[in-house]
């Protein structure tokens, strides 16, 4: 454009490359750009003809582009060592691109496409090509490969080669950089001879099993998907402004990012019309996604509030339009919490959620368009579907909103817009939810982020090591983000966080000073923060470290940001009499964390004391004297004459514990109320203690306290979370005591007694959340087994008892009624009460351990009996809970097994004709199935119960059963069951992801699955289906290696055997395979497949292959790779990793005494946390926004392709 005679050059963003692109070699984003490369990529218009039926794409891309890094002529301002290269473009491209013409500025211009696949690798280190790369090696061949840790070093080697572009353009010299005044332009087409088959894209047809599938088309486009369709630069902080113009049949509907400008014919016939679109903010490559094809779309008045349009969308005939309108009626409810909150409207246009079928995850938020998958679209008769698309709506819309308006610096900070996202969503979970359902929800993800951190090639969220090429923006990172994010509202307060947030986002925001000379006069900002904004020292620090948080930022980087692994913390909490003062005793397990613990004791008046405990040691003790006095005078009550004896203190009738007259005789002299004819009363000054309630450290926690407190904490504290641990407490103290009472060793029945009566009242009464109650029948089954040798089951008898109450007819309950939900949080109790059945094992023959009959006969009658007919909501869920349930069972008999299995074929036959909601009864069938075959095939391993094993039980079979012979499995139809063959392409695509993940976790048992498996990926056209099918695959073994626990017990043993060479082999070849190789994130799961089986090193059944294990130690000690710009980079981050203590600056060690005295008495306190204000403004630094370019001639350069 020009304006009085000159050109007007875009407004240019803020120059990063030096500083900010300092890790390079992530995988997916060719970060390298930044930095090398002289060209910035200021505005891209793509013109796309896409043609579904033969599923292909011809189109046109236009790039603008101006010098970045340095005027022409000049040395390098980050690289001065390195020549300036204004006469050659760098662009990411993928290997499915065909090329058939560049030109710059009117003149053709040369170009070279490389590749790491195929015979192309070979010529891809050519210096005439790029003389730039000319230090690098020719990599290594990673097919003759075997070792992850090897594979990691050439992988860096490939990384190199594609960092700093696959495409490079050849400026001609008849273009003159700088040159105030261009030319038209000439487009350089970019044409794919098979769309299909390209990464990134996923096309929808109908099919022979399919006929009513609709012809759709869409991009999902995420992280290195972009450059799989069209060139582009993958940076993680180069924006550019975009123009679609996307040519379909006049039929199709398009969606895309921006705003849609104009609808014209594209021919004469009008058969096929153009729709273009225009993204006026600069956003990134990977945000640039599209959905065209037989879409219904949706609108409703509404949302004419918003003040924007918002439009739904779903594939035509897929579900009646009250279902899509039922399902995102939350939409406007959503918007207005987020924009009450950060204080802002959404920032774009517009926002259109497109409902696709199959979706690659759940949720993929690209700009202002979100793709949701057609799955999660319900009626209001699907009750359990709510929550979860609920959620995903929310996570979609949070994502859009956050990713527009902060951008990080480098993907080592990625974490902060995870963790903002999650932080919305819980936001809205507890507004639309509850406050119950948000504390469980971070209690459990808490656990997970613990599990994970278990896993040997799990990295910190922000790392230099962000090249590794396991579990990165994973689910792992997202929720050990979402974690940190909660942490730090925690510490300074939801209001003051609040605000900072707000700051954080505004986009008239003042950049610190030490930012202020990068920007240009004309330049404008939005958010970067970055990591090192949390040091000390910064804004941020400032409003953090006031004195009434008592917060280091450093170390709370090194803790939780910049670290791994979260202890494990085994608690046991006393009363002294003596001393009248608690004792606390607190273990950690693995690794040992240094740093303050915040310790709670509630007190009998009224008060709750914090204490800040000092971790240095494994085993820590600590006495902290107490504030209430202590009873002199015990009251007592006598039941039968229901006198009460004097006392001078009273703490109130709700401390006080009835008995149960319906307990069993203990002892020749009578029952045990006889005995001990008074009631239970707390006798101390405490009620109960808390270790970290505010979940200052991510941390898993198991407490044990006096079956007292724990009673008294289950039904006076408000929090869900302390019910929960109350309640596991109260589990353990009923543990203990059956089991002491079997080996006639009973110290205090009357406690044992109290801790059943307390959770009989907690499982039966609805006033308690439902998750707690589901808490309680899992400790009934745990402890279910009889306190005498020839006795009745009293645990196990409630379970049994509350189910047939609930579900069966009075009076004699031998008849199952038909189902209703009508009390929906009565029905997730019952259906949580299912798998406490099934969990329950007694002794069985040879010492084995199995179900009881009863939980058998009790689960299969009511899947047999079961009649929804009369009721509105749908039972799909239902039936699959039982179904689960049904195959966690270990039947003791052949018989009772082969009835668990019909059932399972009945409902299968049943799904053929009537199929259920998203297809549930089917996946319920296959993982039923798996299980029965997983648990036969481990039947003679030692089953230990997560309970049970913190008391130093385990159930180990006395007599090993006999290996079933192949006839013998032959027989059984349960165990010749052949789930993989549903995972063919005539089911639907959830049916084919939950049969692999069926079969990935029996091949852990089995080694000759794997082979089946890798051909069912192999043989999976859909690149959508193949990266959820390697999901499901990596997720089964990641759970079986997880909840191996320790390092004793090693769940794929069966895989060092040499005879599982050849599966190594397979999953080795999909590994180095074109597929991996094209999507990141499909490498990314057969990573973690072959980890999870054969370890980081060498594998141990290749240990005789002498030349094989030469190879690996060639490649890692080889000099030339370990020079390459990512291993040097990874090799740093690894050594700090090493050298810097996981929780403290210095290491302490000191032998565990008990702290008492002024350092535990002097520093006890109220728990009235102060509110801590909001600081004027953070000092974040803002990149700039570069101004809309819509005409490419204001751009010092354009190339078209």
């Amino acid at each position: 454009m020009q304006r009085n005679g000159q050109v007007e050059r875009p407004r240019r963003r803020r120059a990063a490359g030096p500083v900010r692109v300092s890790h390079c070699g992530i995988p997916w984003m060719s970060c390298v750009l930044g930095s090398v490369c002289d060209w910035e990529v200021v505005h891209q218009r793509l013109s796309l003809d896409i043609d579904v039926a033969r599923q292909r794409i011809v189109g046109i891309a236009v790039l603008a582009v101006i010098p970045h890094n340095t005027d022409p002529g000049a040395p390098r301002k980050n690289q001065p060592s390195v020549a300036p290269q204004h006469k050659r473009l760098y662009l990411n491209c993928g290997p499915d691109i065909q090329i058939q013409s560049v030109t710059v500025d009117e003149h053709s211009a040369t170009f070279e496409l490389r590749s790491v696949s195929g015979s192309e690798r070979d010529t891809a280190g050519d210096p005439k090509r790029f003389p730039e790369t000319n230090f690098l090696v020719a990599p290594p061949d990673l097919s003759t490969l075997r070792s992850l840790d090897a594979y990691g070093v050439v992988f860096d080697a490939h990384l190199d080669w594609l960092d700093q572009g696959e495409l490079c353009i050849f400026i001609p010299d008849q273009v003159v950089v700088g040159q105030k005044q261009l030319g038209p332009l000439l487009p350089e087409s970019v044409s794919s001879s098979d769309a299909a088959a390209m990464d990134g894209l996923n096309f929808t047809r109908p099919s022979t099993h399919f006929p009513r599938t609709p012809w759709t088309a869409f991009a999902y486009t995420e992280f290195a998907n972009a450059s799989a369709w069209f060139p582009c630069r993958l940076s993680h902080w180069e924006r550019a402004t975009f123009d679609f113009h996307i040519t379909v049949p006049s039929s199709y509907k398009v969606f895309c990012p921006g705003r849609l400008v104009r609808e014209t014919p594209a021919n004469e016939t009008h058969t096929k019309t153009e729709h273009c679109f225009e993204v006026d903010e600069p956003i990134l490559a990977r945000s640039v996604s599209f959905a065209v094809g037989e879409f219904e779309v949706v609108s409703d008045d509404a949302y004419a509030g918003l003040g924007f349009p918002l439009t739904h969308c779903m594939p035509a005939g897929f579900a009646p339009q009250d279902h899509l309108l039922h399902t995102v009626s939350c939409t406007s409810e959503i918007f207005s919490t987020y924009a009450e909150y950060l204080g802002q409207s959404y920032p774009l246009p517009g926002y259109t959620q497109v409902f696709v079928d199959p979706a690659f995850s759940d949720v993929q938020s690209m700009t202002n368009v979100t793709l949701l998958s057609a799955d999660l679209i319900h009626s209001d008769a699907v009750i359990d579907q709510t929550w979860k698309a609920r959620r995903s709506i929310a996570e979609g819309i949070a994502r859009s909103w956050i990713s527009h308006t902060v951008q990080p610096r480098t993907h080592a900070d990625h974490w902060i817009v995870e963790g903002m996202v999650g932080f919305l969503v819980a936001i809205y979970i507890e507004k639309a939810f509850g406050r119950n359902e948000r504390r469980i929800q971070r209690q459990r993800i808490t656990d997970d982020v613990v599990r994970g951190a278990r896993l040997p090639w799990t990295i910190p969220i922000s790392s230099e090591l962000y090249g590794h090429p396991a579990e990165v923006h994973s689910l792992y990172f997202h929720q050990k983000s979402t974690i940190v994010m909660h942490m730090l509202a925690d510490l300074i307060g939801e209001s003051s966080f609040r605000d900072i947030v707000k700051q954080l986002i505004d986009d008239d925001a003042v950049l610190p000073q030490a930012d202020l000379p990068m920007l240009q006069p004309d330049q404008t900002s939005v958010a970067t923060p970055s990591t090192p904004m949390f040091s000390s020292g910064t804004p941020l620090a400032a409003q953090l470290e006031k004195p009434s948080t008592a917060l280091n930022l450093d170390d709370f980087c090194e803790r939780w940001i910049n670290g791994v692994h979260c202890p494990v913390l085994k608690v046991a909490a006393s009363f002294e009499r003596k001393k009248s003062a608690c004792r606390v005793q607190i273990e950690q397990a693995g690794v040992i964390a240094h740093g303050i613990l915040k310790v709670y004791v509630y007190e009998t008046d009224q008060q709750v004391y914090e204490h800040e405990s000092r971790m240095d040691s494994l085993v820590e003790t600590f006495v902290f004297s107490c504030h209430s006095k202590v009873r002199k005078n015990r009251k007592r009550f006598d039941i039968d004459a229901g006198e009460e004896d004097e006392d001078e203190f009273s703490g109130g009738d709700d401390e006080v514990l009835e008995g149960d007259e319906g307990s069993p005789t203990d002892g020749a002299d009578g029952s045990l109320l006889s005995k001990h004819g008074k009631k239970l009363k707390n006798d101390t000054p405490i009620r109960w203690v808390r270790i970290d309630p505010k979940f200052g450290w991510i941390r898993s926690l198991s407490i044990d306290q006096l079956p007292l407190w724990a009673e008294l904490e289950l039904r006076h504290s408000p929090d869900v979370i302390a019910q929960i641990e109350a309640v596991i407490c109260l589990g353990k103290a009923l543990l203990r005591g059956v089991i002491s009472a079997q080996r006639g060793k009973e110290k205090d029945p009357l406690q044992t007694l109290m801790a059943f009566n307390a959770l009989k009242d907690c499982l039966e009464n609805g006033d308690y959340f439902h998750q707690v109650r589901v808490f309680a029948a899992q400790q009934f089954a745990t402890c279910a087994r009889p306190r005498k040798v020839n006795g009745t089951d009293r645990q196990l008898s409630v379970l049994i008892d509350f189910i047939k109450e609930k579900l069966y007819s009075p009076p004699d309950y031998s008849l199952v009624e038909p189902t209703g939900f009508n009390d929906f949080s009565e029905h997730l109790v019952i259906r949580g009460t299912f798998h406490a059945v099934a969990s329950v094992r007694i002794p069985g023959p040879g010492g084995r351990p199995v179900s009881p009959n009863a939980c058998v006969d009790l689960l299969v009658d009511l899947l047999k009996d079961n009649d929804n007919s009369q009721n509105y909501y749908d039972d799909s869920y239902y039936v699959s809970d039982l179904l689960t349930a049904l195959g966690k069972l270990a039947p003791a008999t052949d018989a009772d097994r082969d009835r668990v299995f019909k059932q399972i074929e009945r409902l299968l036959d049943h799904e053929h004709l009537f199929p259920s909601y998203r297809r549930l009864v089917t996946c319920a069938c296959l993982s039923a199935v798996a299980s029965i075959q997983v648990a036969h095939a481990r039947r003679n391993e030692p089953q230990v119960d997560p309970d049970a094993a913190k008391l130093g039980i385990e159930l180990v079979p006395s007599v090993q059963a006999p290996v079933a012979s192949v006839a013998q499995r032959q027989s059984s139809p349960d165990l010749v069951f052949d789930v993989l063959r549903y995972a063919s392409g005539h089911h639907p695509p959830a049916v084919r992801v939950t049969a692999v993940a069926s079969g990935a976790r029996i091949a852990v048992a089995r080694p000759d699955l794997v082979t089946r498996l890798v051909e069912c990926i192999s043989r999976t056209r859909s690149p959508v289906l193949r990266i959820r099918m390697a999901e499901a695959w990596s997720c089964a073994w990641t759970d079986a290696r997880v909840r191996a626990g320790s390092a004793d017990h090693n769940p794929f043993s069966a895989f060092e055997d040499v005879s599982t060479r050849q599966y190594a082999d397979a999953i080795w070849s999909v590994l180095t395979g074109p597929q991996a190789l094209s999507c990141e994130r499909f490498r990314q799961h057969i990573y973690v497949v072959y980890a999870c089986a054969f370890g980081m090193s060498a594998p141990k059944c290749m240990s005789d292959n002498v030349d094989l294990l030469a190879r690996d130690r060639e490649i890692l000690s080889d000099k030339r790779l370990a020079r390459c710009p990512n291993a040097v980079r990874r090799s740093a981050a690894r050594a700090k990793q090493k050298q810097d203590q996981q929780f403290t600056v210095k290491q302490k060690k000191r032998p565990a005494r008990p702290k008492t005295g002024a350092g535990a008495t002097d520093q006890a306190k109220q728990n009235t946390p102060a509110a801590v204000s909001a600081s004027p403004a953070i000092g974040a630094p803002r990149s700039a926004i570069a101004t809309p370019l819509r005409d490419p001639v204001g751009a010092d350069m354009e190339i078209e392709l």
